[in-house]
This record gives structure tokens, C-alpha cells and sequence, in this order.
């Protein structure tokens, strides 16, 4: 394999391995495992993420700035210590006449 060639990689446990200064711009990733796993100056822009379980996950110095949320279970999410479910229902209360 050379640099820059597509990789298939199927059916590996790669449990513990590190990646660094890799590029995985147009990646797919299926029935994927990353649990636990860290993730630090990564550049996510553009990315889709699909029936993803980020349970319990936790983001800090992340730029959100015009991304999009949908059909999302948020019981117990909380931004800079707010529940979301109560910035909702305040802004539903809000918007009531």
C-alpha cells in the first residue's frame, strides 16, 4: 500500500491503536466501534454522523457554528451546565401567546 491509496479494512480489532497526522477526509465509517475513545484537534467540518450513540459523551472547545441537530434524544444533554430540555421548554413558553 502507498501513501495515499484507499484502505478496506474489514472485521480488525484495532482496540488501543493511535493514530496520528492521519487524513480520513471521505471516510466511511459502519458498524463502528469508539467507545472511549479520544478524539483531540480533529476537523469534523462538513462530517454527517447518522444513528450515532454519544451517550454519556462529552464536548469541550467544540465550534458548533451552523451545524443542525434533528431527531435527537436530549433527555439529561446539558450545554455550559443548562439542560437543554429546560432551554426548550422556556423558549416553547415563550413562544405561547
Amino acid at each position: 500500500m502507498t501513501n495515499g491509496e484507499p484502505l478496506d479494512v474489514n472485521g480488525f480489532d484495532l482496540r488501543g491503536s493511535q493514530f496520528e497526522n492521519v487524513k480520513l477526509s471521505n471516510a466511511v465509517f459502519i458498524d463502528v466501534d469508539l467507545s472511549a475513545s479520544t478524539f483531540e484537534g480533529v476537523k469534523a467540518s462538513s462530517a454527517r454522523f447518522t444513528d450515532v450513540d454519544l451517550s454519556k459523551a462529552f464536548f469541550a472547545n467544540v465550534d458548533l457554528q451552523f451545524g443542525e441537530i434533528s431527531n435527537c434524544r436530549l433527555a439529561g444533554l446539558r450545554i455550559d451546565g443548562i439542560l437543554v430540555t429546560d432551554l426548550f421548554a422556556a423558549y416553547r413558553k415563550l413562544q405561547s401567546p
